[in-house]
């Protein structure tokens, strides 16, 4: 797996290197401290997973996330945060990201965070779940096993960030079928929209 890490300090990317090495040598890191960069990486390294520093210039990085995916549909981004005080999840998933880090996690945890990611499913950090109340999704399993398979279905297609005519063409049904199951799945969830759904099947165990 290729992972492409921007960050303005060299010094932190070492340092995953080095952590690395030893826990997972399959992966491939790329070194990017510039936008320029990060395209430049994507197209060469054929990044599967973009790691965003957040700590500077946020609107900027936010630009940057959106166009990532959106111009580049295979690739996950985490954006990726020194501290979580102020951190909004919701603003950033809609935004296109795929998960939130903290520079202060443990090797083990970023790597079980690019795992869940990987798998197409969304991974925030406990600390940042409690912060925000969202810490009923993590601890009690929500009523996933009263979904239908079609529903399921669905449901790991919009965590993956298929629109409602993408589920269509994979699925081979109409778009008012995918409405319909969206609305009952909703309800059965007891969320508002697909971004909460979606935050409900990352912290739910495969």
């Amino acid at each position: 797996m290729n992972i492409l890490i921007y960050d303005e300090l060299p010094l932190f990317i070492h340092g995953i290197r080095c952590r690395w090495a030893e826990l997972a040598p399959a992966l491939h890191i790329t070194a990017a401290h510039s936008e320029d960069e990060v395209w430049k990486g994507l197209i060469k390294n054929r990044a599967d997973i973009i790691i965003l520093d957040a700590d500077y210039e946020i609107e900027k990085k936010i630009a940057l996330l959106t166009q990532l995916t959106s111009q580049a549909d295979h690739v996950f981004v985490l954006m990726n945060f020194s501290r979580l005080d102020n951190v909004n999840p919701i603003y950033f998933l809609e935004n296109g990201a795929a998960g939130i880090l903290t520079k202060k996690m443990e090797s083990e945890e970023l790597l079980q965070a690019i795992e869940w990611v990987r798998q197409g499913r969304i991974y925030l950090p406990d600390s940042c779940l409690r912060e925000h109340k969202l810490i009923r999704m993590h601890n009690s399993p929500p009523p996933l096993r009263t979904l239908s398979p079609r529903q399921r279905e669905i449901l790991h297609l919009v965590v993956q960030g298929h629109s409602n005519k993408q589920i269509c063409r994979v699925l081979g049904i109409a778009e008012g079928t995918v409405k319909n199951h969206l609305h009952a799945l909703f309800r059965q969830l007891g969320v508002r929209n697909r971004t909460e759904a979606a935050m409900i099947l990352a912290q739910t165990p495969v």
